[in-house]
């Protein structure tokens, strides 16, 4: 089989306003996820850096936050600092002149955003269906949950709905080919894109059914995804990953808590009471004085 490059791509710019107040004035991808020194968008990374030659990260809010933890000495990261937040599909045609130099995008793209939580999916299957279908377009689906689009497939895998009945809900984590992408994007800009904001699963994804090859791929059953985005997802994938245990960060301070359970510190957070804390969250930075200053989750 002929070489096909591979390019990993994170959008991770968004204001996280779904689990506000955690995010107020802290990036969602940064937010801790399972352990002390582990963090949301470690996941995504973890799974694009391993098979891809670079990886492109879309950042906005608290852009310098997200330079800092990765630092800009790493040759195989590019940081794509958006002017405007305008969803996935703005940021990339904000950047389009840059993601159009020759070669910059390799062949294909593993696109996955920097707030899912994602394991034991085998990314090399999907490249390699993705490459042997001549996808255009291959989506990562799971069993349909009670949130996101759903997606129809016919006998040979391919994608003929995506909306508001399926099997399979989309991840919103894809590969895409590059050239496909481009051309795509081309043709918005040309038919008078005008800065606003821009989905990238309604206009590029559903906008090709039936009249590109999109193929779905769904993840084994020793896989994980999942959406962090929400502040009761965000606990239970901390709590799931952490096996229920305290998820604290080495930049706060706890003093003078009898009960502690259950809960996630976040950073720079101050802790001080002497009741009990149990199954909530405390904002980066923030004084906890009482209970009724931290974000409970039943």
């Amino acid at each position: 089989m002929m070489s096909h490059e591979l390019i990993g791509y994170i959008p991770a710019g968004g204001l996280g306003e779904r689990l506000r107040p955690l995010t107020t004035n802290f990036p969602k991808p940064l937010l801790l996820m399972g352990e002390k020194d582990r963090r949301i968008i470690d996941f995504p990374m973890s799974c694009v850096k391993r098979i891809t030659s670079r990886v492109l990260i879309a950042t906005a809010f608290c852009h310098e936050r997200l330079i800092a933890y990765f630092g800009e000495g790493d040759e195989g990261l590019i940081f794509l600092r958006d002017s405007y937040l305008l969803d996935i599909g703005g940021s990339l045609l904000q950047h389009y002149k840059l993601i159009s130099e020759p070669g910059l995008l390799g062949d294909n793209i593993l696109m996955i955003p920097g707030d899912h939580v994602v394991e034991n999916v085998d990314f090399d299957e999907m490249n390699r269906l993705h490459i042997e279908n001549n996808a255009d377009i291959s989506i990562g689906l799971v069993e349909r949950r009670g949130y996101g689009d759903y997606v129809c497939l016919d006998r040979l895998g391919k994608v003929v709905e995506m909306g508001k009945r399926g099997d399979f809900s989309y991840t919103g984590i894809c590969i895409i080919k590059s050239s496909f992408l481009l051309s795509q994007l081309n043709r918005i800009i040309e038919d008078g894109w005008d800065y606003t904001s821009f989905d990238f699963g309604k206009g590029i994804v559903v906008a090709a059914l039936g009249r590109f090859n999109v193929r779905g791929y769904c993840f084994g059953r020793n896989s994980y995804w999942d959406d962090a985005g929400t502040i009761d997802r965000y606990f239970f994938n901390n709590m799931r990953l952490s096996g229920g245990k305290n998820v604290v960060s080495p930049s706060a301070e706890i003093v003078d808590v009898s009960v502690f359970t259950r809960s996630i510190i976040l950073d720079e957070a101050r802790v001080k009471l002497t009741s009990e804390i149990s199954n909530v969250i405390i904002s980066p930075a923030s004084l906890v004085e009482r209970r009724s200053d931290c974000v409970l989750v039943q």
